[in-house]
């Protein structure tokens, strides 16, 4: 390879001869969101996915932490998917009584007889019944129920043939936090990967604990890594102009320093193009529009948010508010503000466009769905909606906010400090040569993991009652 790329690793994409040696040749890893595909895919888009992992052998490996994920998130993929089936029809037939009503209000001012009346509403009818019938198509060719799938996952057990002795193992406890303190550390500067889903609840680090995993494997085995991830954010993958280039360049230089090998990653629709011919593994074009479909749906993330329906209404008037503001502001304004106010009422007009459409209700909350980018937003305008409600209410801001606020800290703090004295403890031991089961040495890492544990505890309490504190009872749940 030249000399003129040395140094720009991640800024300009990889060859496709290179991607094929990789298919061939790499220590091939798979994402959680490629398991999860084939429960989304057609029965024979899952045998031919399937067939193409299965005839990778021993070059085919998957971290621990993506074998939690599946578990955890297997039933609900499938369930998701099944509901499409429902939800698409019933959606479908509030667009149509929609249409159908505009139909009857034009045939009425137009004073229409019952027959122009019917040849106006026929082609609606039969496109509606011809959609309908394609979706009970497609649904009658699934195979897969959430009976079956808990009962006796067809899915399950074929990749717990395809992954037998091919699971690294998981992380000990004290690794788990020590690795959860490293996250937050990482998230807070943005290195990748990772970060963007610091706000997640659940699982944040996740993708963090993926890649450390990958590292240590690829690290005792001095393998090159191909990844295999429908996850497209930018804190994995390098874009230019909205195309994809490769892994971000600080992956690979990470790669290379803990490995010194090289690290390659493709979206799944890639690697199955390209293991058809290298692998000889036969992949139909349904499958490869299939994987392809479900890229494109992937790259959006969605957040759910729900607040009581008290909130919402507030929150939907200050949002309507906000975007009639900026829509003024364009009008009257001219050049570099005029654009600027121009865009953002495009992306609020967007925001209720979102949150209308896909508005349902959980119990006494509102739910709706709305893009990532709008998170910022959404949880500025639910702050303010909910202080005009406690206003309204007659409930003044409490005193104990800052102060909670500094208990956290302090909290916070505490618990890093903790994890890294046992950190310190641990790596001492080892240099000193001292045996694991010195009973000094066992005591001193259990004083300092009780110690660590506690100061977890009282950061997750403080944050429950910062929480309570601050009024925000409105949650977003990452997707």
């Amino acid at each position: 390879m030249s000399t003129f790329f040395n140094g720009f690793e991640g800024l300009w994409r990889r060859s496709t001869a290179d991607y094929r040696n990789a298919v061939k040749s790499y220590l091939i890893s798979v994402d959680t969101n490629v398991l999860l595909q084939l429960y989304r895919f057609t029965p024979e888009a899952r045998r031919e996915l399937l067939d193409v992992l299965s005839n990778l052998r021993d070059r085919l490996w998957v971290p621990h932490q993506v074998v939690a994920e599946y578990y955890a998130r297997r039933v609900e993929a499938v369930k998701e998917h099944l509901n499409l089936y429902s939800s698409t029809p019933k959606n479908l037939g509030e667009q149509k009584a929609k249409s159908l009503q505009e139909l009857h209000s034009f045939a009425k001012r137009c004073s229409m007889n019952e027959d122009e009346r019917k040849r106006l509403i026929a082609p609606l009818e039969v496109a509606y019944s011809a959609i309908n019938s394609e979706i009970e198509r497609h649904q009658s060719e699934f195979d897969l129920t959430l009976e079956r799938v808990i009962d006796d996952d067809p899915v399950l057990a074929a990749l717990s043939k395809i992954f037998d002795e091919k699971i690294g193992a998981p992380f000990s406890e004290e690794e788990s936090e020590r690795f959860a303190v490293e996250y937050e550390r990482r998230a807070e500067e943005r290195i990748p990967p990772g970060y963007r889903d610091a706000g997640k609840h659940e699982n944040a680090h996740g993708d963090y604990f993926i890649w450390e995993q990958l590292l240590r494997e690829a690290e005792v085995r001095s393998r090159p890594l191909l990844f295999v991830t429908n996850d497209t954010k930018e804190d994995w993958v390098r874009r230019e102009a909205g195309l994809i280039v490769g892994a971000r360049p600080e992956l690979l230089a990470e790669f290379s320093d803990r490995c010194g090998n090289d690290f390659m990653l493709t979206q799944l629709s890639r690697f199955l193009q390209i293991a058809k011919v290298e692998l000889g593994v036969p992949v139909s074009a349904s499958t490869m529009a299939q994987a392809e479909n479900i890229e494109e749906s992937s790259n959006v993330t969605h957040v759910k948010v729900a607040m009581p329906a008290r909130i919402y209404a507030t929150f939907s008037k200050i949002l309507t508010q906000k975007h009639r503001e900026a829509r003024e502001s364009a009008q009257v304004s001219s050049g570099r503000i005029a654009r600027l106010a121009e865009e953002e009422s495009r992306e609020l007009f967007k925001l209720i466009k979102s949150t209308s459409s896909s508005l349902s209700s959980e119990g006494l909350d509102a739910v709706f769905r709305i893009d990532q980018r709008h998170v910022e937003i959404v949880q500025e305008l639910m702050r303010k909606a909910a202080n005009q409600e406690r206003k309204a209410s007659g409930v003044q801001e409490s005193s104990r906010f800052s102060e909670l606020h500094q208990e956290v800290q302090v909290a916070q703090d505490a618990y890093r400090s903790s994890v890294q004295r046992l950190t310190e403890a641990e790596k001492a031991a080892k240099e000193a040569g001292l045996a694991g089961e010195n009973e000094d040495i066992a005591q001193a890492k259990s004083v300092l993991r009780e110690a660590a544990q506690e100061a977890r505890q009282r950061l997750h309490e403080l944050n429950v009652r910062l929480s309570e504190e601050q009024g925000n009872v409105s949650r977003l749940e990452w997707e």
